[in-house]
């Protein structure tokens, strides 16, 4: 309770306090994933992407967690964990969901590769490509796409 205390508040004060109260834990290996869970979301959404990398590693994962885990990723402007993750993900044998490509689409958005894009498009099963957040995300995936090449040709056309 503590913790999700502490992710409610999103605030650094409440974050530092949580952090201290963490480290003062003996984590065993036997410790209840809950405590851990529970830590792991307050640095979630207190957005403290490090702290939240060391603790995912040590926990059971599942495809929430790795959700969770991507958004955070995307919202610090750090896609390419994004990517590591999507990897790891299907490594693990998990089952991407519509809410995981959305996520992963968002991501990709960002690099402006077109085979890379392709190739996660290529990956969407035909069920999730009548899901809203699916179709915008690939219209804005385009999009940034067109804005990165047109980009570029400007800058080549300039020298």
């Amino acid at each position: 309770m503590f913790f999700n205390a502490c992710a409610q508040l999103k605030t650094k004060k409440a974050l530092t306090l949580g952090k201290k109260v963490f480290n003062e834990f003996v984590i065993k290996s036997d410790q209840s994933n809950d405590l851990l869970y529970s830590a792991l979301y307050m640095f979630i959404k207190c957005e403290d992407l490090k702290s939240a990398e060391s603790l995912f590693d040590r926990v059971e994962r599942n495809i929430v967690l790795y959700g969770s885990m991507m958004k955070l990723c995307n919202n610090q402007k750090q896609p390419e964990k994004t990517m590591e993750l999507f990897q790891r993900m299907k490594m693990e044998n998990f089952i991407p969901d519509d809410v995981i490509f959305v996520l992963v689409i968002d991501a990709i958005s960002t690099f402006g590769d077109l085979s890379l894009s392709q190739s996660l498009i290529d990956q969407i099963p035909e069920k999730f490509l009548s899901n809203s957040w699916i179709q915008v995300g690939l219209i804005d995936l385009w999009v940034n796409y067109f804005v990165h090449i047109n980009q570029l040709i400007f800058r080549s056309l300039m020298f």
